[in-house]
This record gives C-alpha cells, structure tokens and sequence, in this order.
C-alpha cells in the first residue's frame, strides 16, 4: 500500500498519527480497528520514513528557510512527493 495512500485512511478513520523517535503515536486510541493496526503494523517502517522526512523538511524550511509553518508544512510536502 502507497504510504499516501495509508495516511490518508488512517485520516478517514478519524485519526492522527506522529513518528517520534522512531515510534508511532495514533491517537485517539479508542478509534484504531483491528484492520488498522494491522495495516499500521504491516506498514510501520514506510509511515516513520516519510513522516519524519516531512517533519524534517518542514523544519528546515521553517526555520532556516524562514517560510512561515503553513508554507514551510506545504512546501515540504511537495518535496516528499518527489
């Protein structure tokens, strides 16, 4: 499954998911189906990649870029897709 793809189905469910330090964080836990954390689980390793990619990218464009967050989070987006 295309990461994109996955996060934009855990989103659908009502849920938010964060890779910090090397670790998921989906939220609210009440939300995730079995299938889900499955799918999470099964995908884990491709999720942290890009969601601390893009963490990282919008940082540097925030900060060092002096983008503002909105524009640095979108810039870095594209930049992920690439």
């Amino acid at each position: 499954m295309e990461t994109l793809t996955l996060l934009s189905e855990i989103k659908n469910h009502g849920l938010d998911v964060q890779a910090i330090d090397g670790n998921l964080h989906v939220r609210p836990r009440e939300r995730i189906t079995v299938s889900i954390r499955a799918t999470i689980r099964q995908h884990k390793a491709a999720l942290v990649d890009f969601l601390e990619t893009y963490e990282e990218r919008a940082a540097i464009m925030e900060f060092d870029g002096g983008l503002s967050r909105q524009d640095a989070e979108a810039a870095a987006f594209e930049d992920c897709m690439r």
